[in-house]
């Protein structure tokens, strides 16, 4: 049935509805008016059973592989958001990789110079992309501590201009920020570009200064 798995979920889900219409026809023929049945006993022929049952297990079938194609659609799901997260982490790393190559952008942890450019990361999540699309480069950015409980280091990138979120700085940015500006800080910066990759729509930031 891997045929049946590709196909997409509304093609699926007419399947499984013409599969029982066999059997509501079949009952709708067998059923009498009431005055005949008052006349005379309801009988079942045997073929009608037979058939009944197998128009029944029919419908129960597609039914079952509908359920588990489903299930099948939301495990892809996760694994294409999973996989699209693990490519930005890969290309925030490579751009880490060539900044530390240019002596302008070389940083001595845990400490970080300023101006600094950086990537923007999880841009994958909520209203991100579009929010990246409606951003200029130019635009003036803020750079916030927002901790949450499982993510205690984290910084958000505002556009300043749109006042929406477009991402955030990786994992190491953050934790240096935090060791040199300390919680609850703000910086202030601009966007620099905003460009296209396979997993979506992405950027670079330049952050400039702490915000008095």
């Amino acid at each position: 049935m891997k045929w049946y798995y590709r196909l997409p979920a509304t093609i699926r889900i007419v399947i499984v509805v013409a599969a029982y219409i066999p059997f509501i026809v079949l009952m709708a023929s067998m059923a009498r008016p009431a005055n005949e049945a008052a006349q005379s006993p309801e009988t079942m022929e045997t073929w009608q059973a037979i058939l009944m049952f197998v128009f029944l297990a029919i419908g129960i079938f597609f039914t079952v592989f509908a359920v588990k194609a489903s299930k099948a659609d939301q495990f892809s799901a996760k694994e294409r958001q999973e996989a699209l997260q693990r490519e930005q982490s890969a290309l925030s790393q490579r751009f880490r990789q060539t900044l530390a190559a240019v002596p302008f952008f070389t940083q001595t942890e845990p400490s970080i110079t300023l101006p600094a450019c950086e990537m923007i990361v999880g841009t994958s999540v909520d209203d991100r992309q579009m929010n990246l699309s409606e951003s200029r480069p130019g635009d003036p950015l803020s750079v916030i501590h927002a901790p949450t409980a499982k993510y205690p280091n984290a910084a958000k990138i505002v556009n300043d201009r749109t006042e929406k979120i477009l991402g955030t700085v990786n994992i190491d940015t953050e934790k240096t920020l935090l060791s040199k500006f300390g919680n609850g800080y703000s910086l202030h910066g601009s966007l620099k570009e905003v460009y296209s990759t396979p997993a979506g729509s992405t950027g670079t930031i330049e952050i400039l200064s702490k915000t008095e």
